[in-house]
């Protein structure tokens, strides 16, 4: 039977334990990069630096699509791609995945729920949302959108930093997966709203809940 079920998927649950996602947000940190060497030394700071983090430099060193790739010591973190340059000091900025929102049209006819795995999962039933102002795969936030995860008590959170919007929408909608644009389109999390939400020739907005432990619109406890 079709339905939407707003949960947090299980298959994410266990990727972010293997380090399939880095929900990390946007920070800096100066820094050296030398010349043909994978590593990023006398760093101001690390914290929050982790694996898997995309990595770009105002001097121009570090080439396009290098990501973090292990941490060296409290000052120095690897790289997947060696340097082109020499920087004395450079400030490097770190970014997290990019994520998306897809919108599950009304009338849909599979399940989403805590099961769906992959954004393919809409898009295998033909299930994604069409209209004027909306755009195949949905709202895609830049890398390091998302909010540097904090925790409260025994909960972690975070979520997208802007609401996602679509203007000049004509859309009948009844809800969304949340999901990796940059591993793949794997599933985050889905959302029911509860109903049919309709919009003709005027702006579609969801309004994220305000982020923080119990209200965050992802959350591990």
């Amino acid at each position: 039977m079709a339905s939407i079920t707003t949960a947090m998927c299980t298959t994410f649950k266990a990727e972010l334990l293997q380090g399939e996602h880095n929900l990390q947000g946007t920070f800096t940190a100066t820094g050296t990069a030398t010349s043909g060497s994978k590593n990023l030394t006398a760093l101001s700071s690390i914290a929050n630096i982790s694996p898997g983090l995309l990595v770009s430099d105002s001097g121009g060193s570090v080439p396009a699509n290098t990501y973090t790739s292990k941490l060296i010591s409290t000052s120095s973190v690897g790289v997947d791609t060696a340097a082109t340059g020499t920087t004395g000091s450079d400030t490097f900025t770190f970014k997290g995945d990019s994520v998306a929102f897809a919108l599950i049209k009304q009338g849909y006819t599979g399940t989403y729920g805590a099961a769906n795995v992959n954004y393919s999962d809409i898009t295998g039933n033909s299930d994604e949302a069409s209209g004027t102002g909306y755009t195949t795969g949905g709202y895609v936030w830049a890398a390091g959108a998302m909010i540097t995860p904090a925790y409260s008590g025994t909960g972690a959170y975070t979520q997208p930093s802007t609401n996602p919007s679509w203007t000049g929408a004509t859309l009948d909608v009844q809800g969304g997966m949340l999901y990796n644009s940059t591993k793949l389109g794997k599933a985050i999390c889905v959302e029911s709203f509860g109903g049919e939400q309709k919009v003709t020739g005027g702006t579609l907005t969801l309004l994220l809940p305000t982020n923080g432990v119990g209200t965050s619109l992802l959350q591990i406890n």
